[in-house]
């Protein structure tokens, strides 16, 4: 195995520590998808993390909808967005690479304490070696 796989295995475990798949948690992630998908560039993937706990899902989901969609319309090549919202820390990013016949929205919610960026590197990665 080399040094790359190697790095990306400990990432990924890093990343998995706090993920959360309750009910509300998966309910935000969807109306994400459900939202974005449609303007997200072709060939790109819409990362986005969210702190748990969710208090206020539809209100949180639809104000990271506002803020990000006119982002991604920007055409610009980098999409870095970092804000807390209704008390949740909210990272999105928009990563190279779409896995056909998947959404192109990434949806996670983690513990507050857990490492977004370790999540978004290792998100991005993967991504970029599927779809390569």
């Amino acid at each position: 195995m080399g040094v790359i796989n190697r790095r990306l295995l400990e990432q990924n475990r890093e990343a998995k520590r706090g993920l959360r798949f309750d009910k509300v948690a998966l309910s935000f992630v969807e109306r994400l998808q459900d939202a974005l998908e449609d303007d997200v560039p072709r060939g790109k993937t819409l990362i986005v993390i969210s702190s748990a706990p969710i208090r206020l899902p539809a209100k949180t989901a639809k104000a990271v909808e506002e803020k990000v969609r006119p982002l991604m319309q920007r055409q610009s090549k980098r999409l870095d967005f970092r804000d807390t919202i209704n008390g949740n820390a909210i990272r999105a990013r928009l990563a190279t690479g779409a896995m056909k016949g998947q959404s192109n929205v990434i949806g996670f919610v983690q513990n507050p304490d857990a490492d977004s960026e370790a999540l978004l590197k290792t998100t991005q990665s993967l991504l970029e070696q599927v779809t390569a």
